[in-house]
Protein backbone atom coordinates (compact mmCIF):
# COMPACT_ATOMS: atom_id res chain seq x y z
CA UNK A 1 0.00 0.00 0.00
CA UNK A 2 2.87 2.36 0.88
CA UNK A 3 4.46 1.81 -2.53
CA UNK A 4 1.17 2.55 -4.24
CA UNK A 5 0.75 5.77 -2.26
CA UNK A 6 4.28 6.89 -3.04
CA UNK A 7 3.73 6.16 -6.73
CA UNK A 8 0.56 8.24 -6.76
CA UNK A 9 2.24 10.97 -4.76
CA UNK A 10 4.77 11.50 -7.54
CA UNK A 11 1.89 12.48 -9.82
CA UNK A 12 0.61 15.16 -7.42
CA UNK A 13 1.56 18.79 -7.23
CA UNK A 14 0.52 20.88 -4.20
CA UNK A 15 0.38 24.63 -4.33
CA UNK A 16 -0.72 27.21 -1.78
CA UNK A 17 -3.86 29.14 -2.60
CA UNK A 18 -3.59 32.91 -2.07
CA UNK A 19 -6.20 34.20 0.37
CA UNK A 20 -7.22 36.97 -1.99
CA UNK A 21 -7.96 34.53 -4.83
CA UNK A 22 -11.46 33.75 -6.07
CA UNK A 23 -11.20 30.06 -5.20
CA UNK A 24 -10.31 30.95 -1.62
CA UNK A 25 -13.26 33.35 -1.36
CA UNK A 26 -15.56 30.62 -2.71
CA UNK A 27 -14.73 28.30 0.21
CA UNK A 28 -17.84 27.37 2.22
CA UNK A 29 -17.91 29.69 5.27
CA UNK A 30 -20.12 27.17 7.11
CA UNK A 31 -17.34 24.57 7.20
CA UNK A 32 -16.40 23.95 10.81
CA UNK A 33 -12.77 24.47 11.68
CA UNK A 34 -11.30 22.50 14.61
CA UNK A 35 -10.39 24.63 17.62
CA UNK A 36 -6.73 23.63 17.47
CA UNK A 37 -6.56 24.81 13.86
CA UNK A 38 -7.90 28.24 14.74
CA UNK A 39 -4.89 28.80 16.97
CA UNK A 40 -2.41 28.10 14.18
CA UNK A 41 -1.54 29.98 11.04
CA UNK A 42 -2.13 27.28 8.44
CA UNK A 43 -1.85 27.82 4.67
CA UNK A 44 -4.72 26.72 2.46
CA UNK A 45 -3.94 24.13 -0.19
CA UNK A 46 -5.50 22.73 -3.34
CA UNK A 47 -4.26 19.51 -4.91
CA UNK A 48 -3.55 19.13 -8.63
CA UNK A 49 -3.41 15.51 -9.83
CA UNK A 50 -2.16 14.64 -13.28
CA UNK A 51 -4.24 12.45 -15.57
CA UNK A 52 -1.87 9.54 -14.94
CA UNK A 53 -2.13 10.09 -11.21
CA UNK A 54 -5.93 10.10 -11.38
CA UNK A 55 -5.90 6.84 -13.32
CA UNK A 56 -3.56 5.20 -10.81
CA UNK A 57 -5.68 6.35 -7.91
CA UNK A 58 -8.88 5.10 -9.55
CA UNK A 59 -7.25 1.80 -10.48
CA UNK A 60 -5.99 1.22 -6.93
CA UNK A 61 -9.39 1.79 -5.32
CA UNK A 62 -11.59 0.09 -7.90
CA UNK A 63 -12.21 -3.68 -7.86
CA UNK A 64 -11.94 -3.65 -11.65
CA UNK A 65 -8.51 -3.34 -13.23
CA UNK A 66 -8.58 -0.50 -15.78
CA UNK A 67 -6.93 -0.70 -19.17
CA UNK A 68 -3.88 1.46 -19.76
CA UNK A 69 -2.49 1.20 -16.24
CA UNK A 70 -0.43 -1.41 -14.43
CA UNK A 71 -2.29 -2.98 -11.53
CA UNK A 72 -1.43 -2.32 -7.89
CA UNK A 73 0.78 -4.86 -6.14
CA UNK A 74 -1.13 -7.56 -4.26
CA UNK A 75 -0.20 -9.15 -0.94
CA UNK A 76 0.41 -12.63 -2.40
CA UNK A 77 3.23 -11.28 -4.55
CA UNK A 78 5.38 -10.80 -1.47
CA UNK A 79 5.81 -14.59 -1.18
CA UNK A 80 8.15 -14.77 -4.19
CA UNK A 81 11.35 -13.95 -2.31
CA UNK A 82 10.74 -16.64 0.31
CA UNK A 83 9.85 -19.22 -2.34
CA UNK A 84 13.08 -18.53 -4.20
CA UNK A 85 15.08 -18.83 -1.01
CA UNK A 86 13.38 -22.10 -0.05
CA UNK A 87 14.03 -23.50 -3.54
CA UNK A 88 17.79 -23.41 -2.84
CA UNK A 89 18.00 -23.75 0.95
CA UNK A 90 16.47 -26.07 3.53
CA UNK A 91 14.86 -24.51 6.59
CA UNK A 92 18.10 -25.05 8.55
CA UNK A 93 20.08 -23.07 5.99
CA UNK A 94 21.75 -26.04 4.29
CA UNK A 95 21.76 -26.28 0.51
CA UNK A 96 19.29 -28.33 -1.50
CA UNK A 97 21.86 -30.14 -3.60
CA UNK A 98 19.34 -31.20 -6.25
CA UNK A 99 18.64 -27.54 -7.02
CA UNK A 100 22.35 -26.69 -6.88
CA UNK A 101 22.95 -29.39 -9.51
CA UNK A 102 20.02 -28.11 -11.61
CA UNK A 103 21.47 -24.60 -11.75
CA UNK A 104 25.08 -25.76 -12.00
CA UNK A 105 24.90 -28.36 -14.79
CA UNK A 106 21.51 -28.55 -16.51
CA UNK A 107 22.48 -31.51 -18.70
CA UNK A 108 23.79 -33.51 -15.74
CA UNK A 109 20.65 -32.68 -13.82
CA UNK A 110 18.42 -33.78 -16.72
CA UNK A 111 20.20 -37.15 -16.89
CA UNK A 112 19.98 -37.59 -13.12
CA UNK A 113 16.29 -36.66 -13.15
CA UNK A 114 15.59 -39.37 -15.73
CA UNK A 115 17.33 -41.91 -13.48
CA UNK A 116 15.36 -40.65 -10.48
CA UNK A 117 12.08 -40.93 -12.38
CA UNK A 118 13.05 -44.47 -13.36
CA UNK A 119 13.52 -45.37 -9.67
CA UNK A 120 10.02 -44.18 -8.85
CA UNK A 121 8.57 -46.02 -11.83
CA UNK A 122 10.17 -49.27 -10.64
CA UNK A 123 9.17 -48.87 -7.00
CA UNK A 124 8.07 -52.40 -6.04
CA UNK A 125 4.56 -53.26 -4.95
CA UNK A 126 3.75 -55.55 -2.01
CA UNK A 127 3.59 -58.54 -4.32
CA UNK A 128 6.65 -57.70 -6.42
CA UNK A 129 8.78 -60.55 -7.72
CA UNK A 130 12.46 -61.00 -6.84
CA UNK A 131 13.39 -59.89 -10.35
CA UNK A 132 11.37 -56.66 -9.96
CA UNK A 133 12.94 -55.95 -6.57
CA UNK A 134 16.41 -56.58 -7.98
CA UNK A 135 15.71 -54.24 -10.91
CA UNK A 136 14.55 -51.57 -8.49
CA UNK A 137 17.70 -51.90 -6.37
CA UNK A 138 19.91 -51.62 -9.44
CA UNK A 139 18.07 -48.47 -10.50
CA UNK A 140 18.54 -46.98 -7.02
CA UNK A 141 22.26 -47.79 -7.11
CA UNK A 142 22.66 -46.29 -10.57
CA UNK A 143 20.84 -43.10 -9.60
CA UNK A 144 22.87 -42.74 -6.39
CA UNK A 145 26.22 -43.37 -8.13
CA UNK A 146 25.38 -40.77 -10.78
CA UNK A 147 24.47 -38.15 -8.17
CA UNK A 148 27.59 -38.86 -6.09
CA UNK A 149 29.78 -38.53 -9.18
CA UNK A 150 28.52 -34.98 -9.65
CA UNK A 151 28.84 -34.28 -5.91
CA UNK A 152 32.46 -35.46 -5.71
CA UNK A 153 33.38 -33.64 -8.91
CA UNK A 154 31.69 -30.34 -8.19
CA UNK A 155 31.33 -30.07 -4.40
CA UNK A 156 34.42 -31.91 -3.11
CA UNK A 157 37.04 -31.04 -5.72
CA UNK A 158 39.15 -29.17 -3.15
CA UNK A 159 38.90 -31.88 -0.53
CA UNK A 160 36.43 -29.82 1.48
CA UNK A 161 32.73 -29.34 0.84
CA UNK A 162 31.76 -26.28 -1.16
CA UNK A 163 28.94 -25.46 -3.56
CA UNK A 164 29.86 -24.56 -7.15
CA UNK A 165 27.48 -21.61 -7.00
CA UNK A 166 25.51 -19.82 -4.31
CA UNK A 167 21.89 -18.72 -4.45
CA UNK A 168 20.20 -18.92 -7.84
CA UNK A 169 23.18 -17.63 -9.80
CA UNK A 170 24.19 -14.41 -11.55
CA UNK A 171 22.17 -15.03 -14.72
CA UNK A 172 18.76 -15.47 -13.10
CA UNK A 173 19.45 -12.77 -10.50
CA UNK A 174 20.50 -10.21 -13.12
CA UNK A 175 17.55 -10.98 -15.42
CA UNK A 176 15.09 -10.66 -12.55
CA UNK A 177 16.71 -7.43 -11.35
CA UNK A 178 16.45 -6.00 -14.88
CA UNK A 179 12.76 -6.71 -15.37
CA UNK A 180 11.34 -6.47 -11.85
CA UNK A 181 9.96 -3.17 -10.63
CA UNK A 182 8.84 -1.76 -7.33
CA UNK A 183 5.30 -2.65 -8.33
CA UNK A 184 5.74 -6.23 -9.55
CA UNK A 185 8.40 -8.94 -9.56
CA UNK A 186 9.43 -10.78 -12.71
CA UNK A 187 10.70 -14.32 -12.07
CA UNK A 188 12.81 -16.45 -14.43
CA UNK A 189 13.08 -20.22 -14.58
CA UNK A 190 14.20 -22.83 -17.11
CA UNK A 191 12.94 -26.18 -18.37
CA UNK A 192 14.57 -29.11 -20.17
CA UNK A 193 12.50 -30.37 -23.13
CA UNK A 194 11.34 -33.93 -22.64
CA UNK A 195 12.30 -34.16 -18.97
CA UNK A 196 9.59 -34.56 -16.33
CA UNK A 197 10.67 -32.30 -13.49
CA UNK A 198 7.47 -31.33 -11.69
CA UNK A 199 7.27 -27.81 -10.31
CA UNK A 200 11.04 -27.32 -10.46
CA UNK A 201 10.76 -26.28 -14.11
CA UNK A 202 7.27 -24.80 -13.93
CA UNK A 203 6.43 -21.40 -15.33
CA UNK A 204 4.51 -20.73 -12.11
CA UNK A 205 7.15 -22.01 -9.69
CA UNK A 206 7.44 -18.66 -7.91
CA UNK A 207 4.58 -16.47 -6.75
CA UNK A 208 5.23 -13.54 -9.10
CA UNK A 209 3.03 -11.32 -11.19
CA UNK A 210 5.23 -11.87 -14.24
CA UNK A 211 6.99 -15.13 -15.08
CA UNK A 212 9.43 -16.14 -17.82
CA UNK A 213 10.41 -19.70 -18.76
CA UNK A 214 13.55 -20.28 -20.84
CA UNK A 215 14.76 -23.54 -22.33
CA UNK A 216 17.79 -25.22 -20.76
CA UNK A 217 19.88 -24.38 -23.85
CA UNK A 218 19.03 -20.68 -23.47
CA UNK A 219 19.88 -20.81 -19.79
CA UNK A 220 23.21 -22.53 -20.51
CA UNK A 221 24.09 -19.97 -23.18
CA UNK A 222 23.55 -17.13 -20.76
CA UNK A 223 25.26 -19.00 -17.93
CA UNK A 224 28.38 -19.62 -20.03
CA UNK A 225 28.39 -15.98 -21.01
CA UNK A 226 28.19 -14.82 -17.40
CA UNK A 227 26.98 -11.38 -16.38
CA UNK A 228 24.36 -10.11 -18.86
CA UNK A 229 25.00 -6.52 -17.76
CA UNK A 230 28.51 -6.29 -19.22
CA UNK A 231 29.31 -4.08 -22.19
CA UNK A 232 27.34 -4.40 -25.42
CA UNK A 233 30.50 -5.50 -27.24
CA UNK A 234 31.07 -8.39 -24.85
CA UNK A 235 27.50 -9.65 -25.05
CA UNK A 236 27.32 -9.82 -28.84
CA UNK A 237 27.34 -13.63 -28.70
CA UNK A 238 24.02 -13.73 -26.89
CA UNK A 239 22.55 -10.42 -28.01
CA UNK A 240 19.93 -12.10 -30.21
CA UNK A 241 18.70 -14.20 -27.29
CA UNK A 242 18.62 -11.20 -24.98
CA UNK A 243 16.59 -9.30 -27.59
CA UNK A 244 14.12 -12.21 -27.82
CA UNK A 245 13.74 -12.21 -24.06
CA UNK A 246 13.32 -8.44 -23.94
CA UNK A 247 10.65 -8.45 -26.66
CA UNK A 248 8.73 -11.31 -25.03
CA UNK A 249 8.78 -9.72 -21.57
CA UNK A 250 7.58 -6.37 -22.91
CA UNK A 251 4.72 -8.01 -24.84
CA UNK A 252 3.70 -9.98 -21.74
CA UNK A 253 3.70 -6.87 -19.57
CA UNK A 254 1.70 -4.98 -22.18
CA UNK A 255 -1.05 -7.60 -21.96
CA UNK A 256 -1.29 -6.94 -18.22
CA UNK A 257 -1.36 -3.20 -18.83
CA UNK A 258 -4.10 -3.39 -21.48
CA UNK A 259 -6.23 -5.90 -19.59
CA UNK A 260 -9.42 -4.55 -18.03
CA UNK A 261 -11.43 -6.74 -15.70
CA UNK A 262 -11.67 -8.14 -12.20
CA UNK A 263 -10.00 -11.57 -12.37
CA UNK A 264 -8.40 -12.27 -8.99
CA UNK A 265 -4.85 -13.48 -8.38
CA UNK A 266 -3.99 -12.82 -12.01
CA UNK A 267 -0.48 -13.85 -13.10
CA UNK A 268 1.16 -13.56 -16.50
CA UNK A 269 3.80 -15.72 -18.12
CA UNK A 270 5.77 -16.14 -21.32
CA UNK A 271 7.59 -19.26 -22.50
CA UNK A 272 10.42 -19.22 -25.04
CA UNK A 273 10.57 -22.56 -26.85
CA UNK A 274 13.73 -24.12 -28.21
CA UNK A 275 12.38 -24.02 -31.79
CA UNK A 276 11.87 -20.25 -31.67
CA UNK A 277 8.20 -20.32 -30.77
CA UNK A 278 6.91 -17.99 -28.03
CA UNK A 279 3.70 -18.62 -26.11
CA UNK A 280 1.89 -16.32 -23.69
CA UNK A 281 0.20 -17.56 -20.52
CA UNK A 282 -2.04 -16.40 -17.70
CA UNK A 283 -3.32 -17.97 -14.50
CA UNK A 284 -5.93 -16.69 -12.08
CA UNK A 285 -8.13 -17.81 -9.21
CA UNK A 286 -10.76 -20.26 -10.38
CA UNK A 287 -9.39 -20.72 -13.91
CA UNK A 288 -9.88 -24.47 -13.50
CA UNK A 289 -6.43 -25.43 -14.75
CA UNK A 290 -3.30 -25.37 -12.60
CA UNK A 291 -1.22 -24.52 -15.66
CA UNK A 292 -3.54 -21.66 -16.61
CA UNK A 293 -4.38 -20.65 -20.17
CA UNK A 294 -2.04 -20.39 -23.17
CA UNK A 295 -2.06 -18.37 -26.40
CA UNK A 296 0.23 -18.13 -29.41
CA UNK A 297 0.35 -14.34 -29.25
CA UNK A 298 -0.01 -11.55 -26.72
CA UNK A 299 -3.06 -10.25 -28.56
CA UNK A 300 -4.75 -13.65 -28.39
CA UNK A 301 -4.07 -13.94 -24.65
CA UNK A 302 -5.63 -10.53 -24.03
CA UNK A 303 -8.73 -11.56 -25.97
CA UNK A 304 -8.96 -14.79 -23.99
CA UNK A 305 -8.81 -12.90 -20.70
CA UNK A 306 -11.46 -10.42 -21.80
CA UNK A 307 -13.74 -13.30 -22.79
CA UNK A 308 -13.34 -14.82 -19.31
CA UNK A 309 -15.19 -11.87 -17.79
Amino acid sequence: MTNMINSIATQIQIREVPKDSEIYKMADPKLKVPEYAKKQVLPSFVVDISEEGKAKLENSTSPTKKAGMTSAREAWEDNAAELKKSSVYHSDGSYKLEEVMRLDEPDTYANWRELSNKVWALFPSDNATEEEIAEFKNAVREENDFFMDWFERRCMSTGRFHVPRTGRGAVLDSLEAKYSTEGHDTSFNYYTPGVQDGRNSSLWRFCSKFNVLLSSEMYKSLDRFGNINTSSKDKSAVSALLERIDKAVKEMKNVEKQYEGNLQGLQFGVKLWEDGKVTFHARYAGCGNEEGIMADSAKELLEMLVNKE
